[in-house]
């Protein structure tokens, strides 16, 4: 994974100790300004930033993400007893106008966006180690 630190402060004590932490923040872990690259850190989050599911209600799969095209699969098995939802986190800006979203089979899941890049996936017909799969694509793409 990789990290972003944009401040920290050194004092000579922390420069010679075998601590991770400095006076302020944690230089000695990535500490290096802007993320790789040129320019602001936003115009890098278009390299860096993956769709990915940081929460799936069952068995997991599979799941990939493609980054020339943006498009992301994630396959399951449902788990009807995990009364929390399926989540997908999607940077925002890689789907201009929202993520076509699909389901299959197409009415095991029902969808809901409780925020701009978050969907949330529950059963609907689907039942116990049922196999699901979520797919995100651009509004261009098919």
């Amino acid at each position: 994974g990789w990290e972003w630190k944009d401040y920290c402060k050194e004092t000579p004590e922390t420069l010679n100790s075998t601590s991770q932490y400095a006076a302020f923040g944690a230089c000695k872990t990535g500490y290096g300004g802007v993320i790789p690259g040129t320019g602001s850190p936003d115009a890098n989050l278009d390299t860096l930033a993956r769709t990915y599911a940081p929460a799936v209600a069952g068995r997991f799969v599979y799941s990939n993400y493609n980054i020339t095209t943006a498009a992301f699969t994630l396959t399951y098995q449902v788990d009807t007893s995990i009364s929390l939802p399926t989540q997908v986190w999607h940077y925002a800006t890689r789907y201009p106008g929202g993520p076509n979203v699909s389901v299959s089979p197409p009415t095991a899941l029902s969808v809901t966006q409780p925020s701009p890049t978050t969907l949330e996936f529950v059963p609907n017909t689907a039942s116990t180690g049922q196999t699901v799969t979520i797919t995100l694509t651009k509004k261009n793409q098919q």
